[in-house]
């Protein structure tokens, strides 16, 4: 596992002299590549090439050639999402005067601050800053000289979370964490106290389940035998700064492949119990690809969090694999029972007996689908299976009794495979040998 700190912009008080020269120029938030954020800076020149790429000298006095689509003009408006360099939190701007704005973050004073102090999610401006894209006719250069782009000094490379002495928060502040073990891993299990202590000294929540965070629940129809749900339904409950799941090991328990399918990062405990904020470094597998036959790795945002909204926002996550990206899914198992809620949820022998079946749709779900029923029996789907994308069966044996159909039939261990390695995989594998 590689031990190198994710290269971050460390942005210094900007000073009256790093911006002589500079009246007039353009002043823009611009993309610094090594870390995905947009910083604050001023339009130095036009670079050389047929599409437009201008030099950047950002506050910090770090250079870098940027193409036209990556900048944004230097404007804020109230209820933008933020983040604050030297506080190393996130934060929402609730007023703005010229450059100078307000932040209020979470749980905090609010912070008086400028441009210069704060930076952008890529995927923030992505979704939000449409409205503030500039032309060639918009942008005026400090000098007309084309330079060619400065490498940045090593000042403006450290490592994430520079904090302002005596301001520092705790490390998982507004961090809402899933725990699930590895099964049969009586060893660790011992070890579960020391990770629920360290969770909650570091400031962290422990949730149950991720239908704590997000609505999950779908629709049950015709009294119970079939269970409803699109893309649409999944909606945030519960907001956080940020989200984890956290395990001794990679496995396939459902609250591990729920992550997987909607990208949130499956952590190693060890991070919790180690001194170290970079999450990163601690990154799981997802899982052991049967027709592969490798240990793959995750597809996940390695600056996950730092998008504002990113939960509310979590089926239109494109870093993990999408496989089922906007199709309709049948799935049909003799054992399924749609939960129905009547009062607090029982914890019968029975019900438990169904967890893992009623939580096969919901990965579907998040896999991406647009539209998912599960059933007991194909007669009670809404249509014919032939009329779905793809048919789900829970075992191999069960894709038979689709196969003369003109359907599309695959099996859970198929989708299982295809969401570890992160690509569509050839149907006919044989899982049983």
């Amino acid at each position: 596992m590689s031990t190198t700190p994710l290269p971050t912009k460390k942005i210094k008080m900007s000073s009256s002299t790093s911006r002589s020269g500079m009246i007039g120029a353009t002043r823009v938030f611009a993309l610094w590549k090594s870390n995905a954020q947009y910083y604050s800076g001023v339009v130095y020149s036009q670079a050389d090439g047929a599409d437009p790429r201008y030099l950047i000298r950002f506050d910090d006095d770090t250079e870098d050639t940027v193409d036209l689509p990556n900048i944004r003009q230097c404007i804020l408006y109230e209820g933008d999402g933020v983040f604050l360099n030297q506080y190393n939190c996130k934060g929402r701007v609730t007023e703005v005067s010229g450059e100078s704005l307000t932040v209020q973050a979470r749980n905090k004073e609010p912070y008086r601050l400028t441009v210069s102090d704060i930076r952008i999610a890529a995927a923030t401006v992505r979704n939000d800053w449409n409205d503030r894209k500039l032309t060639v006719d918009q942008i005026i250069p400090a000098v007309r000289p084309k330079y060619l782009v400065e490498t940045p000094s090593k000042n403006s490379l450290a490592s994430a979370g520079t904090a302002v002495s005596g301001s520092k928060q705790k490390m998982l502040s507004g961090v809402g964490l899933v725990v699930t073990l590895s099964p049969n891993n009586v060893e660790w299990e011992a070890r579960k106290s020391e990770v629920m202590t360290a969770i909650k000294s570091k400031g962290g929540v422990v949730l149950e389940d991720w239908s704590d965070i997000f609505h999950l629940e779908g629709k049950v129809e015709l009294s119970g035998r079939r269970w409803v749900a699109r893309k649409e339904d999944v909606t945030l409950r519960r907001n956080f700064e940020n989200v984890f799941l956290i395990s001794d090991a990679y496995h396939q328990k459902p609250k591990y492949l729920i992550a997987l399918a909607l990208g949130i990062p499956c952590i190693s405990a060890e991070w919790l119990v180690n001194e170290v904020s970079t999450w990163q470094w601690y990154l799981l597998p997802a899982g052991f690809s049967t027709q592969l036959h490798y240990r793959m790795s995750q597809l996940v945002n390695l600056d996950w969090g730092d998008e504002d909204r990113h939960l509310d926002r979590i089926m239109h996550n494109t870093a993990p694999p999408k496989i089922f990206m906007d199709l309709s899914i049948l799935y049909v198992s003799t054992d399924f029972v749609a939960q129905v809620k009547n009062g607090r949820k029982a914890k019968t022998d029975a019900m438990l007996a169904q967890e893992a079946n009623r939580t096969i749709p919901r990965i579907l779900l998040c896999m991406g689908a647009k539209r998912v029923e599960a059933v007991a029996s194909a007669t009670d789907a809404s249509q014919k299976p032939q009329k779905f994308d793809y048919v789900v069966v829970k075992e191999p044996h069960e894709v038979a009794q689709f196969s003369t159909k003109g359907t599309t039939c695959v099996h859970f261990k198929w989708v299982k495979d295809c969401l570890f390695s992160g690509r569509l995989l050839p149907h006919d594998f044989d899982y049983s040998a």
